[in-house]
């Protein structure tokens, strides 16, 4: 760190340091800091590579694709920003696995950047440095973290985020308040979850020494009116349409007061055990008897910077929970993979770790052992979860994309630009066919609106139905001239040399119609 406005020693810094108007920039530490995200992004891409090898992506990925490549302002589970990247990288870059395994890694690790900035403003050194590696020892930035969909996007927002509102707040300075607005506006325009990570910033702000001058300057405003400007867009579609994504949530919500107990009080404990190692290794590096301890914490818990701390470290969590319990909805260990990032600081101050560099030394070494152990392990990965027979493995979404594209052509000659059906396999269709079909989203005009009844007449449409669905034969039928037979082929997923069970699939062609022709 650049920065020591004071002689306080370093061991207290982190908690008493208040925001001096001056900035934490660590210029002389971030090219280390950037050369070491470089090879996490490239270890962590070909771990993925491999250990995914035998098996198709999962279908939160590939419905981002779909929604991504159309740029709709609202889609009709989750508002659109996570999807909206996804599709500016798949504007760049082909549609392939490796691809989306390197946006997940690269999503992870923009959060890992921000999330350095952010421990900056509450510790320097080698306690900073030891909260970062204490990060790369959770599934969160590694594992979990190669699943791109709405709550992975918070992985790179969420410490960005915190780390403008609290410059925003430390400071004053109106950039910091226009970016915490518009990181604010492009979280909520992810998912509705942001909204605990409003009012995490609210309740830190109003514990802040400097709430009365912040909330009687304009930052607070500023803020707010750019994330306004920029979610009324969205709120404009949701008023057009019918808050669709609050009546999908709503379906969701059906919890009893008691399964809602129980629901919000394991989600809790699943935050916890997401970070059960970092708080084991942080425990055997601690020092002192049960009073010392318990002293430094009455000392810290008197301290305005570790207050604030605390509440950005576990207000998400906390305030999900209470969340879930009031709406009776469903909470998920997912939920919370990109908002605890400043919880191995938390546990470091907690336990009074002194010895840093020691913690440090351990982290680092624990870090970098268990990526070279995924890296060597990422065959074995592949080849149990195809043995296995694992879901995402044994289901054949790529080579029905291939076989429906094959016929499609054969059939009408012209590429497939319509492919419809239930997820995941229209959705495999869409991402992996050659052609890259637009989706007709469980035949629903309102889930799908970039389909038209008029691209259907001009374009065709393929139906890929599992064997035995009626229902989704029925609504292929809708579009049809005149009732034709469904073609039936058994598919089979074959990946180093094993092979899943077959399934079978009713296609449907319906092809392209003479202009005025409509179904």
């Amino acid at each position: 760190m650049n920065e020591t406005a004071s002689d306080a020693p370093a061991a207290t810094v982190s908690t008493t340091r208040l925001g001096t108007g001056k900035d934490v920039w660590p210029s002389a530490d971030l090219p280390l800091v950037l050369g070491l995200l470089a090879l996490n992004l490239a270890a962590w891409t070909l771990y993925a590579a491999i250990s995914h090898s035998t098996e198709a992506i999962h279908e939160d990925m590939t419905e981002a694709y779909v929604w991504g490549r159309e740029f709709q302002l609202g889609y009709y589970k989750h508002p659109p920003f996570w999807a909206w990247v996804a599709g500016l990288w798949f504007l760049v870059l082909p549609a392939k696995a490796w691809a989306f395994s390197m946006l997940s890694v690269l999503n992870a690790n923009i959060g890992l950047l921000g999330a350095w900035f952010l421990i900056g403003r509450f510790a320097e050194g080698k306690k900073r440095a030891a909260a970062i590696f204490l990060l790369l020892l959770t599934p969160c930035y590694s594992f979990l973290a190669l699943k791109y969909n709405a709550n992975a996007i918070f992985l790179s927002l969420w410490p960005w985020m915190a780390f403008y509102f609290v410059r925003s707040i430390d400071e004053g300075l109106r950039r910091d308040a226009v970016l915490f607005g518009a990181l604010s506006a492009a979280a909520m325009l992810s998912k509705y979850y942001a909204v605990v990570l409003l009012l995490t910033c609210f309740v830190a702000a109003c514990l802040h020494p400097r709430r009365k001058r912040y909330f009687a300057s304009a930052s607070p405003y500023l803020s707010a009116s750019i994330a306004a400007l920029l979610l009324a867009p969205h709120v404009w579609w949701l008023i057009a349409t019918g808050f669709l994504p609050i009546r999908y949530a709503e379906g969701e919500a059906r919890l009893t007061l008691l399964q809602s107990l129980h629901n919000a009080f394991g989600y809790l404990l699943d935050c916890m055990a997401l970070y059960g190692f970092v708080i084991l290794l942080v425990a055997l590096c601690s020092r002192g008897s049960l009073g010392q301890r318990w002293s430094r914490l009455v000392e810290k818990g008197r301290s305005p910077r570790f207050r604030i701390l605390a509440v950005l470290a576990l207000g998400p969590a906390l305030f999900a929970a209470i969340a879930g319990l009031a709406l009776h909805f469903p909470l998920a260990q997912t939920m919370s993979i990109g908002v605890l990032c400043l919880l191995p600081l938390l546990v470091l101050e907690l336990f009074g770790v002194e010895d840093s560099a020691r913690l440090l030394r351990l982290a680092r070494l624990s870090a970098v052992g268990i990526t070279f152990a995924a890296l060597l392990a990422s065959p074995i990965v592949a080849y149990e979860k195809m043995s296995r027979g694992e879901r995402t493995a044994a289901q054949p979404r790529i080579e029905i994309a291939e076989v429906a594209t094959r016929l499609w052509q054969q059939q009408t000659g012209a590429p497939l630009g319509i492919v419809a059906g239930y997820s995941p396999y229209a959705d495999a269709v869409a991402f992996y066919s050659p052609d890259h079909p637009r989706e007709f989203i469980g035949f629903d005009f309102g889930h799908s609106p970039w389909i038209t009844p008029e691209a259907i007449t001009r374009q065709g449409l393929l139906a890929v139905c599992l064997k035995g669905d009626q229902n989704c034969l029925t609504q292929a039928q809708k579009y049809a001239a005149a009732p034709s037979n469904p073609i039936e082929v058994e598919v089979v997923h074959r990946a180093w040399g094993l092979s899943a069970p077959p399934v079978a699939f009713d296609l449907l062609v319906v092809p392209p119609r003479p202009s005025g022709r409509s179904p």
